[in-house]
């Protein structure tokens, strides 16, 4: 039964009269538009995409998510990184070991693709943006001398070292992002590896994120990373952005292919494969998959 049912059914049960219920209305579709327009960021925009953005911006851009970010890791941990209602914490008792297992997934798809297309893998260091609870570091962690997991998270990353210690790896090195100066390391990674996280930040930090880490890979370094790439409404500014307050939901944002793939050639790099996700009714995910030449 819709919203405009329900009120007629009060309305003939005396519950509500007929002025209250267009004034319900009224403010659940105001309410409605100004939550839409809030996760695509459209006003005034048509279809413009601003990437490119100062580093006082682009700080004030990670404070917002981090902020987003703090209090998804002290609610939902695990529905904040894969958003279903088995995964919330008033069930996930029963499910956390289907939780877990899904993180091998990505780790079998990276090594296939390496096979497919006659790359090796070289198992040094494997750097993963986004590790939330762990949930793909546990699988990432017995087949590299090293993973430096980033998160933005104290509670999720919090999670994921008690996994790890649970499981006896000490080769993960944990790093909370807690400004843009805490992104710093100085050695080569091999392996870089990335999901559903990059489309939860904004078009100038994912571009931020993706340049910093692709430029770091050592020669025959692979990189496999996925963000959503389109939306039919979807138009971005950082202004605009700021006009809505953030809540203790995670954003949705698109970074263009024409813009990733701009950034994977800028950083030196071969792409080998860009896979369509499964994506969204309303939106387009893609994974690239590719080298740095020797």
């Amino acid at each position: 039964m819709d919203l405009k049912n329900i009120l007629l059914e009060m309305i003939s049960k005396n519950l509500l009269t007929l002025e209250q219920a267009n004034l319900a209305l009224s403010n659940f579709e105001q309410s409605v538009i100004e939550k839409f327009v809030g996760l695509q960021y459209v006003p005034g925009m048509r279809g413009g995409i601003e990437v490119d953005v100062s580093n006082a911006v682009l700080e004030r851009l990670f404070s917002r998510i981090r902020d987003q970010w703090i209090k998804l890791g002290e609610t939902e941990p695990y529905a904040s990184v894969l958003s279903k209602e088995k995964f919330l914490m008033k069930h996930i008792g029963e499910n956390l070991p289907e939780f877990q297992s899904s993180g091998e997934l990505e780790v079998r798809r990276l090594l296939k693709l390496a096979e497919k297309n006659n790359l090796k893998v070289n198992f040094g260091t494997c750097l993963e943006l986004g590790c939330g609870v762990g949930r793909t570091t546990a699988h990432l962690a017995p087949k590299f001398d090293k993973v430096i997991a980033f998160d933005i998270s104290p509670g999720n990353l919090s999670i994921a070292q008690n996994y790890l210690q649970e499981l006896n790896k000490s080769n993960v090195k944990f790093n909370l992002l807690r400004s843009l100066e805490d992104f710093e390391y100085r050695e080569k990674i091999d392996v870089f590896i990335s999901f559903i996280v990059l489309q939860h930040n904004p078009p100038p930090l994912q571009k931020f994120f993706l340049e910093r880490i692709l430029h770091s890979l050592s020669p025959g370094g692979i990189f496999f990373f996925q963000t959503v790439t389109h939306a039919p409404s979807y138009a971005y500014s950082a202004e605009a952005n700021f006009r809505y307050p953030a809540d203790t939901e995670s954003e949705m944002h698109c970074l263009p292919i024409s813009n990733v793939l701009k950034i994977i050639q800028e950083s030196g790099l071969a792409i080998v494969d860009v896979i369509k996700d499964m994506g969204g009714h309303n939106h387009d995910s893609n994974s690239f998959f590719g080298f740095k030449p020797l």
